[in-house]
């Protein structure tokens, strides 16, 4: 039963890696292409792309409710079906409404088979460990952002971007949907976890610490809303080099598609690395301060980006974006480390600070906050590139960003700390003389 827990796990990563890599990776990587074929401004292009994940808000609460009560694998099932009938009709489209529509198909699909219904397919299976299960399935994300924009960049070379959406469909139909749904039924063999089992924190439980809460309660709560933040912020922060990072370089820098995608291979590499890390860091250690280390990695890979430069042989120096190798690099590492390992604990917190109860709920409607700072994010930064030219206000905005996520995970990491010190003093509290009274007369 171990080792087909693990198996679950191992299926549901691999799975995930081709869905994102289809709906999310293969339309960025695609953009620019697809913009000058359709003639497209760049604010236009992205539209798609925003309402995707605009529709995501509203489909990813209610798909939440679906996944609590109709279980992980029928909604897994159907989502991944219906991804293969848009991603087929992909191949046709020739304006920018089509898109649209495909785009919004394409949300309903992540609503019910994205990142949250695998992270809560995996949950169920687990007590302790659940960091680097975790870390296991949402590493499926950068392992997509490894394999697919170095292979779609040489496709998209060779082929152009239609054939490119025919073999990645082609691929996904007859292979990675076999095996998610041979991967779902071998699920079916594996008991799951009660839902008032503990979950790891390191040295601490959650059974322990705060119970399963009811709607009012848990949209009440000051936790919920503060690891929103943290999932608005990282997705606002991650716009960029997922939206905009190969645009960037190849139109304001001049590198080809193939090179351009290095960059965004080495990002979701050191994410692979770090989720896999962060996770069984978190599972052998406090889970907050490892949240606090991965904010300020994205923060300090964020200030990499910028570079002075002097304005006509003046010795006035003002900040802009950078073209050296060097430093877009050390951006793709650091950034990749911190916002990998920050993605995994903000999963595995969920339980920890809001409770077991209405999982599914909880994990889709913080993933529709998600969605919500990645389009926004998005947004600004086709605003910003068509009113100036340069993405430089939108990395100063992402920069700001950054800096509150870390600031939010500092106040978490107290608040943990206030509250495990008060459990403390009530554990093991001297008992009053009345208490005390009352033991010895018994």
């Amino acid at each position: 039963m171990y080792s087909s827990r693990w198996n679950v796990t191992l299926g549901a990563t691999i799975c995930h890696a081709f869905f994102i890599g289809l709906v999310y990776i293969l339309p960025s990587v695609i953009l620019s292409s697809v913009r000058e074929d359709l003639h497209l401004s760049v604010s236009l292009v992205v539209l798609p792309l925003n309402v995707y994940k605009m529709t995501n808000l509203l489909f990813l609460p209610f798909a939440g409710l679906l996944l609590d009560r109709c279980g992980c694998r029928r909604c897994i099932l159907i989502g991944l079906f219906l991804t293969c009938i848009l991603s087929f009709c992909y191949i046709w489209i020739t304006n920018v409404y089509q898109l649209v529509c495909i785009n919004i198909g394409y949300a309903l699909c992540n609503a019910l088979c994205g990142t949250a219904a695998f992270v809560v397919l995996v949950s169920s299976w687990f007590r302790e460990g659940l960091g680097t299960a975790l870390g296991l399935v949402l590493s499926g994300f950068s392992l997509a952002g490894v394999l697919f924009p170095v292979g779609l960049g040489t496709l998209l070379e060779l082929f152009g971007w239609r054939s490119t959406v025919f073999f990645s469909f082609l691929f996904f139909t007859l292979v990675i949907v076999p095996l998610a749904w041979m991967t779902l039924h071998q699920g079916t063999l594996v008991s799951p976890v009660h839902e008032d089992s503990s979950f790891s924190l390191g040295h601490y439980s959650t059974s322990s610490v705060v119970p399963a809460l009811d709607f009012k309660t848990l949209l009440l709560s000051r936790s919920f809303w503060l690891l929103g933040f943290e999932y608005f912020s990282l997705a606002y922060a991650q716009s960029f080099p997922f939206d905009y990072l190969v645009t960037y370089l190849h139109e304001d820098v001049s590198f080809t598609y193939e090179k351009a995608t290095i960059f965004l291979s080495i990002l979701n590499a050191c994410a692979v690395v770090s989720k896999l890390l962060g996770g069984v860091i978190g599972d052998y250690s406090n889970r907050f301060k490892t949240l606090v280390a991965s904010s300020f990695l994205m923060l300090m890979g964020v200030f990499c980006l910028f570079q002075r430069q002097s304005i006509a042989n003046d010795e006035t120096m003002f900040w802009t974006m950078t073209t050296r190798i060097g430093q877009l690099t050390a951006f793709s590492i650091l950034f990749g480390l911190g916002s990998g390992s920050l993605w995994n604990n903000l999963y595995a917190l969920v339980p920890f600070c809001i409770g077991t109860g209405h999982l599914g709920f909880s994990q889709n409607s913080l993933s529709a906050l998600h969605y919500l700072g990645s389009a926004i994010g998005s947004m600004m930064g086709g605003i910003v590139k068509t009113q100036t030219g340069s993405f430089t206000i939108d990395i100063i905005g992402i920069a700001a960003v950054c800096f509150f996520n870390l600031l939010v995970a500092l106040y978490l990491t107290w608040q943990q700390q206030m509250s495990l010190s008060s459990s403390l003093q009530v554990e093991y509290s001297i008992p009053n003389e009345e208490t005390f009274h009352d033991n010895e007369m018994e």
